[in-house]
């Protein structure tokens, strides 16, 4: 399985990270109540921190991480794409390089802090009609579909980079 690239802003990762984490927990409290007893309350999830380490290999690794630290600086959120995750609309909150960088590799550790925002109920149709540019990553995140589940209902569909403008995709 060819796994498509991790993408932010514009830019896109020449290799995947190694390793992603991603995490999220959720606001609980536990109130204490009469005779020893309590009940628990679910407030909701905090934000998602994707975070991993990854390394920059060849002779333009330190063009490639310039790149990195100048999306880094631009304080400004945008639509991360994770390897076979749904797109997250997401903050580029740390990057750190991890070691001394040689001449052909630099290794770095990143996180990313997710963007919430009130989700606002929506009426699926049946079908989308590709624009010019869009891919997979784009519509999942538009209609908050996960990328695997497009596929699985779009069998024609090879590579969620292969689309063209004026094609269906079936969202449900």
């Amino acid at each position: 399985m060819i796994l498509s690239p991790m993408r932010f802003k514009g830019v896109t990762w020449q290799y995947n990270p190694h390793t992603i984490n991603i995490s999220c927990q959720k606001n609980m409290v536990e109130n204490k109540i009469h005779l020893n007893d309590s009940i628990l309350q679910n407030f909701g999830r905090n934000a998602r921190v994707i975070s991993g380490e990854g390394c920059m290999y060849g002779e333009d690794c330190f063009t490639r991480m310039a790149k990195l630290w100048k999306l880094y600086r631009s304080n400004e959120s945008g639509l991360l794409m994770i390897p076979e995750f749904t797109a997250v609309r997401a903050m580029f909150s740390s990057l750190k390089i991890i070691g001394e960088p040689t001449d052909k590799l630099i290794k770095y550790s990143f996180s990313f802090t997710e963007i919430m925002e009130t989700v606002r109920e929506q009426i699926l149709p049946d079908i989308h009609i590709v624009r010019f540019g869009e891919n997979l990553w784009d519509i999942s995140f538009n209609y908050s579909i996960c990328v695997e589940t497009l596929l699985k209902l779009n069998p024609n569909i090879r590579h969620p980079f292969s689309l063209s403008e004026g094609d269906e995709v079936r969202l449900c």
